[in-house]
């Protein structure tokens, strides 16, 4: 028996959550855009984030993670350059023995997967979460690291220049 991989847009009909109409018309904004389909829908306001992201999760039996209350590894965080994972909209969370969770917006692009786990050289395990907490969360962690490295700078500064005054 083949099992045939629907498209987001014929997921969405067939479950009654767009009409054909919806589905036309962002369809037709996605060839002007070249955004992916999802991200044209909740741009149009034909779905939120929310209602996509949870109706991805049933249909595709991929958990989501909710990344607001995440206790993120800062390893596992460290296996992804931040560029990277902020134009991917991806999120590594956890590394445990040789898999890698990860929190992503389009659970569907197994290129992106396959290339993260050739990079990092660990199994991916994916958890859906919405491109905004992605986004809000690389924000936050990659902010934590840069306040922390500025300290770390000015700490030294603070030192060298005591330690200057001290010879004078």
């Amino acid at each position: 028996m083949i099992i045939k991989r629907m498209k987001l847009g014929e997921l969405l009909l067939e479950s009654k959550k767009i009409s054909p109409e919806q589905l036309q018309r962002a369809l037709d904004e996605q060839l002007k855009t070249h955004k992916r389909l999802g991200e044209v829908l909740c741009d149009l306001g034909i779905v939120d984030q929310e209602t996509l992201v949870n109706f991805l999760s049933d249909q595709l039996k991929i958990p989501r993670m909710d990344l607001r209350g995440a206790d993120i590894d800062k390893t596992a965080l460290e296996s992804l350059p931040a560029e990277y994972c902020k134009k991917n909209l991806v999120c590594p969370v956890k590394l445990e023995g040789n898999k890698l969770h990860l929190c992503i917006s389009d659970p569907m692009n197994i290129f992106l997967i396959d290339e993260i786990e050739h990079r990092t050289g660990k199994k991916v395990q994916t958890f859906l979460e919405s491109p905004s907490v992605i986004k809000l969360t690389l924000e936050k962690l990659l902010s934590k690291d840069d306040d922390r490295l500025s300290m770390t700078a000015d700490a030294m500064g603070q030192k060298e220049s005591t330690g200057h005054d001290d010879t004078a």
